[in-house]
Parts: C-alpha cells; structure tokens; sequence
C-alpha cells in the first residue's frame, strides 16, 4: 500500500488520490446497498414508513368519513347507502 503511494511515477498527492479512489471502488457493501446500486435508487433520503393497523373487531374499528359534499351527493343519490366512509386497509380489501 505505502509502496504505491510513495512510488516515483507520480506526486504524492495524486498516488495517495488513486490509492483512496481504488479502496473505494473495490469496497464491500451489503446487500441492501447492492441491490440499490443496481436498481438506480438513491443511496440516500430513507426512510421507515409506519401505519397504524387498527385490528379492533368490526363494530369497534375507527374509520375516516368522506368530505361532506361527498356524502351529500352520496344522500342525494342513494339515500340508503351506508357508504359514507373511506375504505379501510384491512377491512374492505
């Protein structure tokens, strides 16, 4: 390693430069890396997303309901649907 560094071919600065540049290159990585590298993904800017999983029983379970101007023309309609509601992940799939 010294060797290359301080051989005569070039300056100090630009042998020590390669040597860095070549340790770089012929680095290992794990998996996670590799498999980004090859997909052309960013190797940075992660992030863990989480989601709530509400696994109460159905009667308990706590759901989103739609804008207003959504179940008014649902009312309009059909007055007796009971889809007033967003979809829930796991109960409507």
């Amino acid at each position: 390693m010294w060797e290359e560094i301080y051989s005569a071919s070039k300056s100090l600065g630009s042998n020590a430069m390669s040597f860095v540049l070549n340790a770089l290159k012929s680095r290992q990585v794990g998996a996670n890396e590799a498999a980004d590298r090859l997909l052309g993904h960013k190797l940075y800017s992660k992030s863990r997303q989480m989601r709530f999983a509400d696994l109460q029983p159905r009667n308990q379970v706590k759901r989103v309901l739609k804008p207003l101007a959504d179940i008014e023309q649902l009312v309009e309609n059909n007055p007796d649907s009971p889809d007033i509601f967003y979809a829930h992940w796991v109960l409507d799939v």
